[in-house]
């Protein structure tokens, strides 16, 4: 499979695409594809943490985590596999319900 311009090739998007366009059999996919004629079977749940440094949590001030979570988050440094943060887009969505306002430190790469 070639790999998109807009995301990586291991994208659910591309992945389901490839399933779809049947370039693949299967596909393991964090998101449910909208297309008609494809079946999902639930997996497993993901549950997603914040993990950093002792350094880093100590910065954290606890008590506005509670009221105001995004602002005791915001000046965490961010590592991230993609520049637009698939994984950590969801998270602060499903939690926070919006995008993070922290800058993307460092994107890994394969």
């Amino acid at each position: 499979m070639a790999p998109s311009r807009a995301a990586p090739p291991w994208h659910s998007e591309d992945l389901l695409s490839a399933l779809v366009n049947a370039r693949v059999d299967l596909v393991v996919s964090a998101v449910r594809s909208a297309s008609r004629g494809i079946t999902a079977t639930p997996l497993t749940d993901e549950e997603f943490v914040l993990v950093g440094s002792l350094t880093l949590a100590r910065t954290i001030d606890t008590r506005r985590l509670g009221d105001d979570p995004i602002g005791a988050l915001a000046h965490l440094p961010l590592v991230a596999y993609a520049e637009d943060l698939p994984i950590i887009r969801r998270y602060w969505r499903s939690e926070f319900a919006r995008r993070p306002p922290n800058a993307t430190t460092v994107v890994l790469r394969p």
